[in-house]
């Protein structure tokens, strides 16, 4: 069986896990599992994350642009047209479902990417001249580029996760630290709830 798995996963992806297990196949197979597993339990960080980013900052949008932020022309100027043609496609995408777009369905559908970028200099004027009144729990020395570098750092991870590549030769411990850190900065009663259902630190422990 194990010939069979490394066929249909194919030799070329499992060649990290091989070299890492001395090329013995059934034990990069364990890893490789283990991976899949480590990436999953990383899963209800990534969620933590863009959830309570997207939110906080469409609760300063709301405050700049009114409640149909995204139809905003001040906005749609900073955006350019590649941020404007994502904003489109968002809105096409919630008709085409029937629906209506309103600020919740566009926040939903607007992914991490847009949200990490809406913290670049760009937008600093209209938005995050008093980032520490929209974002009230971050430490006194992060500034607005210490956040984006953070969402960057998370949004990398979660990217190689959902691609299925090798994470295990990374310090996920690190990883862990930083996600948690990200959430205890946007929300420590998120960061606080979202631990007891996340299993990276027992997966860490059962590393093959």
């Amino acid at each position: 069986m194990s010939l069979a798995l490394e066929e249909i996963i194919s030799a070329q992806r499992l060649g990290p896990y091989r070299k890492a297990a001395g090329q013995n196949l059934d034990r990069a197979l364990k890893l490789y599992a283990w991976n899949l597993n480590i990436g999953a339990a990383f899963l209800p960080l990534f969620c933590a994350v863009e959830v309570s980013l997207r939110n906080l900052t469409v609760k300063r949008l709301t405050e700049v642009y009114a409640e149909t932020w995204w139809k905003a022309v001040a906005l749609l100027g900073l955006l350019e047209k590649e941020g404007g043609s994502i904003v489109r496609k968002a809105e096409k995408t919630i008709r085409q479902k029937n629906q209506d777009p309103d600020s919740g369905r566009m926040t939903a559908e607007l992914g991490f990417g847009f949200w990490e970028n809406m913290l670049l200099e760009k937008y600093t004027p209209d938005l995050w001249a008093s980032l520490h009144i929209s974002f009230p729990y971050l430490p006194p020395g992060v500034d607005q580029t210490a956040l984006k570098t953070k969402c960057r750092k998370v949004r990398e991870l979660r990217n190689r996760i959902a691609h299925h590549e090798p994470i295990f030769h990374r310090n996920l411990s690190q990883d862990y630290a930083n996600c948690l850190e990200l959430i205890r900065w946007l929300s420590p009663a998120k960061a606080e709830w979202v631990r007891p259902h996340c299993a990276v630190a027992s997966m860490l422990r059962a590393k093959p």
